[in-house]
């Protein structure tokens, strides 16, 4: 009998086991809708002196008209100068594909596909100088997206991510901080960077989506000092009298993770074959 009882409780450990591994398959066919604006900023001055143009429909079926793709600073009073902008060259993507393959240790991945474009046409504006910082600028603006995943059956609920954005206009006047490719390069600072990763889960897979950039990343703690901000902050810095592109890359990955409830009938197959086993050497 105790055999008997001992055979009967690894055959339950097995079918619990067994039961363990059963699971969702991952979803694979996504594609996305992606909508950007600047829908706040401010200026050095905080006088108004930021024109918002190029009207932006960011949550689709709600308020029209919620965000400006464009701003622009400067004043132009001398022929000598012009504004300067900041630019979403692509404010509405609609079902963009983004589909991931198995690329082998339980990964799946999409390939790195193109999200939002912002260009800075970085021009020589006509400023004035008070406390050593250009008056007539852009300070800061939040860049405001709306992002939908979406799979048959399996649309994931739209996010609305800010992206905060302190800009710094320098003084062309000399080399300001090492490796400037001007005299005095621009300076982007995104504050909230932990934005750029974000996560879900869907039966037991995790999804995980990166937002990149080339030459998005920390910048060296003298640019940092010179933006205002902490050591180690994330940016990005654009040279003087050039257009600069940043296209931004979307990567889509998804990785299985057993569910609470797997792990627990994992457990109880465990307890079940010790149990078992203790009976046996009874």
């Amino acid at each position: 009998m105790k055999l008997s009882f001992a055979t009967k409780s690894i055959a339950a450990g097995v079918v619990l086991l067994f039961a363990s591994n059963v699971s969702a398959d991952v979803i694979t066919d996504w594609s996305f809708d992606l909508n950007s604006g600047f829908t706040a900023w401010e200026d050095t001055e905080g006088a108004g002196t930021i024109t918002a143009t190029d009207p932006v429909d960011i949550i689709p079926g709600g308020i029209s008209d919620d965000g400006y793709a464009k701003l622009a600073w400067g004043h132009t009073r001398s022929p000598l100068y012009q504004q300067s902008n900041l630019e979403v060259n692509t404010p509405i993507i609609a079902d963009r594909s983004i589909a991931l393959s198995d690329v082998g240790g339980g990964l799946y991945s999409s390939a790195i596909t193109d999200g939002t474009l912002l260009t800075h046409n970085n021009w020589t504006i006509g400023t004035g100088i008070e406390n050593g910082t250009a008056k007539w600028s852009l300070g800061s603006a939040t860049l405001t997206d709306y992002f939908q995943l979406k799979s048959p059956g399996h649309d994931q609920a739209a996010r609305l991510d800010p992206f905060n954005i302190e800009f710094t206009e320098t003084l062309n006047a000399a080399t300001c901080f090492p490796g400037a490719a001007t005299a005095c390069d621009d300076i982007f600072v995104i504050t909230n960077p932990e934005a750029l990763t974000q996560s879900f889960i869907i039966d037991d897979y995790s999804y995980s989506l990166t937002i990149f950039a080339l030459g998005v990343g920390v910048l060296d703690d003298a640019i940092c000092g010179m933006a205002g901000v902490a050591n180690g902050c994330f940016g990005l810095t654009t040279p003087e009298g050039e257009d600069s592109p940043v296209q931004f890359k979307l990567l889509l990955t998804a990785r299985n993770v057993p569910e609470p409830a797997s792990l627990a009938l994992l457990g109880l197959g465990l307890v079940g074959f010790g149990f078992g086993r203790r009976k046996m050497k009874a």
